[in-house]
C-alpha cells in the first residue's frame, strides 16, 4: 500500500510542479516589455503545458476508480488493525499520540534549522521545508485536541514552509536556466531570444530566491528571539 500511496503522491506532485512553473512564467512574462524575451517565455510556457498534460494523464491513471477503491479498502483495513486494542499494551490516547508526533516533528525542524545560516545548502533547505510541512500538518491535525491555542503556531510554521517552498522552486529554476545558458555558451545562438530569455529568467529567479530566503531567515531569527520552540513545547505538554 505504501508503494501505491507514493505513486499517487508523485503523480499529484508532478502536476503541481508544472502548475507552479506555469504560474511563475506567466507572472514573469507580464513583467517584461522586451519582445524577444516575451516570445522566449512563451516557448517555455508551451513546453510546460505539454509536460503538464503528460503529468495529468499519469495522474488520471493513478486515480482510476478501481485503483482507488482497492487502496481505500486496504487503508481502512490497516487503520483497523492498528486501532484494534491489544491486551498486552496500554491504550495510547489521541491526545498523547498528538504530543509525541508534534514534539518529534518540531525536533526534526529544529535539527535542520542551522541550514538557514548557509543559504546555498539547497538540499538541506529543501529537507527543512519538508520538515516544516510535516510539523504544520501534525499541528493542524491535533487542533481538535488543543483548540485555538495552537493556531498561531500553525500559522507561523505555514509561513516558514511557504518561504522555503519558494526558495526550493527558485533553486530548481536557477539550475534549469543555468544549464540552458551553459549549453549555449560560445555559440552564435547567444544573441538569440532563447539565450536572452534564459539569462533574464536566471537573474529574476536569483532575485526572487534572495527575497524569499531573507524572509525565512528573518522569521527564524524571530523564533530564536521569542523562544518559539520552547513556548510550543510548553503548550504541548500542558495540553
Amino acid at each position: 500500500m505504501r508503494k501505491e500511496l507514493k505513486q499517487l503522491a508523485d503523480a499529484l506532485g508532478a502536476v503541481r510542479d508544472q502548475d507552479v512553473a506555469i504560474v511563475a512564467l506567466e507572472e514573469l512574462q507580464a513583467q517584461t516589455e522586451t519582445e524577444p524575451i516575451k516570445e522566449g517565455v512563451g516557448k517555455l510556457l508551451e513546453e510546460r503545458s505539454d509536460l503538464r498534460e503528460t503529468a495529468r494523464l499519469d495522474l488520471t491513471q493513478a486515480l482510476a476508480v478501481s485503483n482507488l477503491n482497492d487502496l481505500q479498502q486496504r487503508f481502512a483495513a490497516a487503520i483497523d488493525k492498528v486501532a484494534r486494542p491489544k491486551k498486552s499494551k496500554r491504550v495510547v490516547s489521541f491526545n498523547e499520540a498528538g504530543r509525541d508526533v508534534v514534539a518529534d516533528s518540531l525536533q526534526d525542524l529544529l535539527d535542520l534549522g542551522a541550514s538557514l545560516y548557509e543559504p546555498f545548502r539547497t538540499k538541506e533547505l529543501h529537507e527543512m521545508r519538508i520538515a516544516a510541512k510535516r510539523l504544520r500538518y501534525a499541528v493542524e491535525l491535533f487542533t481538535a485536541c488543543w483548540g485555538e491555542r495552537i493556531a498561531p503556531f500553525a500559522e507561523e510554521i505555514a509561513d516558514m514552509q511557504g518561504f522555503l517552498g519558494e526558495v526550493h522552486d527558485c533553486d530548481v529554476w536557477i539550475e534549469s536556466m543555468g544549464k540552458r545558458l551553459q549549453r549555449g555558451q560560445g555559440n552564435a545562438a547567444t544573441n538569440g531570444s532563447d539565450y536572452q530569455t534564459a539569462s533574464w529568467l536566471l537573474s529574476e529567479f536569483v532575485k526572487k530566491r534572495t527575497k524569499e530566503y531573507r524572509s525565512a531567515l528573518k522569521l527564524w531569527s524571530e523564533w530564536e528571539a521569542n523562544h518559539f520552540a520552547e513556548r510550543m513545547r510548553t503548550m504541548i505538554q500542558a495540553a
